[in-house]
């Protein structure tokens, strides 16, 4: 397991990551404040799991789930189905999935938590502010034991309604778009999600096209267009992706991602392209619509 991997796993629940067979197991709600510490919830999480009526072959992965369950406020009761499979049943991905009640977490191949999804999480119909927010990521982050920084960003989505939560993955100093952490909460404060992904990526092309290469490959912003009636952007970005009509198991690729964008009264549009960093060669285009 690489070290940001290691630094992403529950430390109390490291070696619960073999999960397997069926059991039985409920849950309730989370309270909005969270545990009051990760290792004391662990601990009784554990406890907790271990009244769960279950083959020994299940134990380990059941108590490991029971134990995020609490540690994020939520209680583990015997008497309602549980689930253990050995690939993700909306995404298909491999690894193990365990559903207690309404709760949901999963490891992949790897061991490492992958995924926490509570179903069912209600909301008060308040919404916390900026600082309140922060300050309850942080408590969750505590509770899983998770060893992250700050966020690079910490947004509330009116029309999703919900707090989004953003630790993007780097590789040598550039985003990986799709992969890193994220949690979602409601409006107040409720834990409804958290991710982890990291996927394979080629190696750094040994020479990088300097932006003023990149943009020259792109015509649309060599010729603009631009007058008194009409705006027009460019930008350049070094980001790792994987192409669009590409295998989900392809490995990242550095490239060049040139957007350029119009608008002309209430009208509006642009193109994307994306190009290999080290080669130039196009790896993926759009068109962008108002």
């Amino acid at each position: 397991m690489n070290a940001r991997r290691s630094a992403l796993m529950p430390m109390g629940l490291a070696a619960a990551i073999l999960l397997g067979g069926c059991s039985s197991g409920a849950t309730t709600a989370p309270s909005a404040a969270g545990s009051q510490a990760g290792a004391t919830s662990a601990s009784s999480a554990s406890a907790t799991a271990a009244a769960i009526d279950t083959a020994p072959a299940d134990a380990p992965g059941l108590q490991a789930a029971a134990a995020i369950v609490k540690a994020l406020g939520g209680t583990v009761a015997a008497g309602a189905p549980t689930l253990s499979v050995d690939a993700d049943p909306i995404t298909n991905e491999t690894g193990k999935y365990v559903q207690l009640g309404d709760w949901v977490v999963a490891w992949n191949t790897a061991g490492t938590l992958r995924w926490i999804y509570f179903q069912n999480a209600a909301t008060s119909g308040a919404t916390l502010t900026q600082d309140q927010a922060a300050a309850r990521v942080a408590a969750i982050v505590a509770d899983l034991q998770l060893r992250l920084g700050a966020p690079d960003a910490l947004v509330y989505d009116a029309g999703a309604g919900d707090w989004a939560v953003d630790w993007p993955r780097k590789i040598g100093g550039y985003v990986a778009r799709g992969d890193g952490t994220s949690i979602v909460l409601t409006p107040d404060g409720q834990f409804t999600s958290y991710r982890f992904s990291e996927s394979p990526a080629n190696p750094m092309p040994a020479l990088i096209l300097t932006e003023a290469k990149a943009r020259a490959e792109f015509p649309t912003c060599r010729n603009s267009r631009a007058g008194a009636t009409r705006t027009e952007t460019c930008t350049a970005t070094l980001i790792w992706l994987r192409p669009v009509a590409s295998a989900a198991d392809r490995p990242l690729q550095l490239c060049w991602e040139i957007k350029y964008g119009w608008k002309q009264g209430a009208d509006s549009g642009g193109s994307l392209q994306d190009f290999d960093a080290g080669s130039g060669a196009i790896v993926d285009s759009a068109a962008i619509s108002s």
